[in-house]
């Protein structure tokens, strides 16, 4: 017996409401966001990092004129390889597409520890803004440079991104930091939440990356920075 079958290609795209996905992904991290901020920050620059010399990833507290920043800063990584894809080429997304898989959601791939198996780590990003909004950067191995950038709303979450001079122009233009200019990756969280602005304060956000991540500090495997208006303070053996 045959089965007809519809043609969906022209069909209407199913909306989803992107703001109550972030909200949801960050209640799904039981120890708050700025706890899984650190947490997928870190382990997302893992992903890319050389195999012979250390991690370092650095966070920053910024304020400027024009506005309020939390950067998550990796180095001695390859930084977000891979073309931008368009909506059908996930069909066929590799490993090796880092800044596909960063972009995109859900895109599991057999290596569980691999950048993107999981992809919900952006959303917990957008969650730590109060605009839903976050840039990132990416210098990349091959010498090329490009700047992303999103923002989820109640029906969309629409992503743009700039290669090269364009990339750097715009950077400035938004955020009055200075384009990358070592090999690694920067995810900008704009206008971040008190929660984590707090925690960056008190204390309690460097305790809790020194308590995850204690085994590969002890080893010589990450050098974790954090710096705020308050100063700068190193990741140590808790």
């Amino acid at each position: 017996m045959n089965m007809e079958k519809l043609d969906f290609s022209k069909g209407r795209h199913r909306q989803a409401a992107y703001t109550s996905i972030c909200t949801n992904i960050a209640d799904s991290y039981p120890l708050g966001i700025p706890h899984g901020v650190q947490k997928d920050g870190i382990q997302n620059a893992f992903h890319t990092a050389s195999k012979t010399i250390p991690l370092e990833v650095t966070f920053e507290l910024i304020k400027n004129r024009k506005g309020a920043f939390f950067t998550i800063t990796d180095s001695n990584t390859k930084g977000l390889m891979g073309k931008v894809l368009e909506t059908e080429e996930y069909d066929t997304i590799s490993e090796s597409d880092h800044w596909a898989r960063f972009e995109g959601f859900g895109f599991t791939t057999p290596n569980q520890d691999a950048i993107g198996a999981r992809g919900q780590g952006k959303f917990l990003f957008l969650a730590a803004s109060k605009d839903y909004l976050m840039y990132y950067d990416s210098l990349r191995v091959d010498g090329t440079y490009r700047l992303g950038a999103t923002q989820a709303t109640k029906t969309d979450c629409p992503m743009i991104h700039y290669d090269e001079e364009k990339g750097r122009s715009k950077l400035r233009e938004l955020t009055g930091l200075d384009p990358l200019s070592k090999v690694g990756t920067r995810i900008i969280i704009v206008n971040p939440i008190e929660e984590l602005n707090e925690q960056i304060k008190n204390g309690d956000f460097l305790t809790a990356i020194e308590e995850t991540w204690f085994r590969a500090i002890e080893k010589g495997r990450v050098k974790i920075r954090i710096k705020s208006p308050d100063g700068d303070k190193i990741a140590k053996i808790p």
